[in-house]
């Protein structure tokens, strides 16, 4: 083996992490929006926003896993006409070439108007 194909290999593999960090943190920043707007739902069908934190930190626990620390509480507010939240996290680099991202997601959904 020589040096430029040590190299050379040392590099993809770094750049393999680079592009799976970067691929997480996507996946991370969708699973958040999937918890809030499942926060929302929950918030709006039971008109209690303790119910709506609680379904957020749920659905971001299971879906980021030892990640999920890294997250704040989720905030939801629940009114008559509809319900939001919001949670925010920053997420750290697997190496220093990656930032750290920090991200925030958000949802809303007005009530359903009953006849």
């Amino acid at each position: 083996m020589t040096a430029a194909f040590v190299a050379t290999t040392g590099f993809t593999m770094l750049l393999l992490v680079v592009v799976a960090n970067l691929l997480v943190l996507r996946y991370a920043d969708g699973i958040l929006q999937a918890a809030v707007e499942e926060g929302v739902r929950q918030g709006v069908a039971t008109g209690d926003p303790v119910s709506c934190a609680v379904r957020v930190g749920s659905v971001v626990a299971d879906g980021l896993g030892p990640m999920a620390s890294d997250a704040a509480p989720a905030t939801c507010t629940v009114a008559p006409e509809g319900a939001a939240a919001e949670v925010h996290a920053t997420f750290g680099g697997w190496l220093p070439l990656v930032p750290t991202h920090v991200t925030s997601a958000t949802a809303h959904s007005a009530a359903l108007a009953v006849d």
